[in-house]
């Protein structure tokens, strides 16, 4: 059996993808989109939670999943719902807001004071601006890492009793664990548990 996996979100990621958003939107800092090297506007992307991918593998492994009786079978595993990459980063900061109490706002079109990457306003809470050319960011190593597009779940679904978890308590409990494994304090600086796999994430976010 082959699995299709989209970006995996929850505490088996290593990546420091998603712990860099959660940074990026405690720091208030804004996020630049650049139409030019990453999927801003209209693409839909999927996501899975590793812990759902993990649990699945040992159904099958014990037999808890009855054998489907192919020799050869690929699968896709994702969440049940695809989502554009301004609105996956929106639902974070969503989330982010709620645990924190920030006040953290998006933003799709970024003003054309956005020359350099710097914001005129310092007094701004966006943390997101997918605009024009004028933009000059690159998230090419961001979101999606996989270029698979979105992912069909039907026949997991109906042959592997696949039943994920919504993105929306995916993200919810990603938020929580990576806010609690280290966060960025304007004071203190890096705090937390793991302070070096955190200054690790920090060196994820694009520039």
């Amino acid at each position: 059996i082959v699995f299709r996996l989209p970006d995996v979100l929850g505490p088996y990621d290593r990546s420091g993808r998603f712990w860099a958003t959660v940074l990026w939107a405690t720091s208030k800092v804004p996020m630049l989109l650049s139409p030019s090297c990453t999927p801003v506007r209209g693409q839909l992307l999927s996501f899975v939670s590793g812990v759902d991918v993990a649990r699945k593998v040992v159904q099958i492994a014990t037999g808890v999943v009855p054998p489907t009786g192919r020799r050869i079978a690929a699968y896709n595993l994702a969440c049940p719902e695809q989502t554009t990459l301004v609105n996956f980063i929106r639902l974070v900061a969503a989330e982010v807001h709620v645990q924190t109490g920030l006040e953290v706002a998006v933003r799709e079109s970024a003003p054309t004071s956005y020359t350099t990457g710097v914001e005129s306003d310092s007094s701004s809470s966006d943390i997101i601006d997918s605009s024009d050319d004028e933009v000059d960011a690159c998230f090419c190593d961001y979101y999606p890492s996989v270029r698979c597009g979105p992912l069909d779940i039907s026949l997991s679904t109906a042959e592997l009793q696949w039943a994920p978890t919504s993105l929306a308590v995916v993200v919810r409990c990603a938020v929580a664990f990576f806010l609690s494994a280290g966060s960025v304090d304007p004071v203190r600086g890096i705090h937390g548990p793991f302070p070096a796999e955190c200054r690790a994430a920090i060196k994820r976010l694009p520039t």
